[in-house]
């Protein structure tokens, strides 16, 4: 039923016996696994591109609509690629691919921000609702990422939040065209 199994070697000092090498097997989902991860990283890369499109016509966003410590870190961490070696030669990101999934949640509910932009591209009357979802999606996407299986019920609810999310993100870029 699409589980698959992964051999890995676990290191012979475990053993006291040089050359003895023993299997550890873990037993998950690959395609699950998969395709939750592929969805997050278009959830991601979506929300970037739909915050910078959303902010198109506001002169100077970056300094004035996203909150003073996400463009801190954000900086920071553009500058760590930029000046790491093996990164070299990579496409030169804009900060705004440097924030982190907390770092959308905190442009998109901030008060100006949902009120004079993201309102208009989710149920006005939904950000508890939308902050909410996106507290849960936080979890559960650092617990995909970082190689946990999630069980059915937690399955289940990111597929309905990425659903309720992209519905909105793809009504929008629709209808504006990005």
């Amino acid at each position: 039923t699409g589980v698959q199994t992964c051999a890995l070697p676990i290191s012979n000092a475990i053993y006291n016996s040089p050359g003895d090498i023993q299997w550890f097997v873990t037993d998950y989902d690959v395609k699950k696994d998969t395709k939750l991860k592929q969805d997050l990283g278009i959830m991601e890369r979506n929300f970037r591109k739909l915050i910078k499109y959303a902010f198109l016509n506001v002169p100077d966003w970056w300094k004035q609509r996203i909150p003073a410590d996400v463009k801190e870190k954000a900086t920071r961490m553009k500058s760590e690629h930029d000046n790491a070696p093996v990164l070299r030669g990579q496409t030169d990101y804009e900060l705004i691919e440097f924030i982190d999934f907390p770092d959308i949640r905190k442009i998109i509910t901030e008060k100006r921000n949902w009120d004079e932009i993201f309102s208009k591209i989710f149920p006005k009357n939904q950000k508890d609702n939308f902050r909410f979802k996106m507290e849960e999606l936080e979890v559960l996407r650092n617990h995909i990422y970082h190689n946990r299986v999630l069980g059915e019920i937690d399955s289940s609810r990111f597929a309905v939040y990425y659903d309720d999310i992209m519905k909105f993100i793809n009504s929008y870029a629709r209808k504006d065209q990005i």
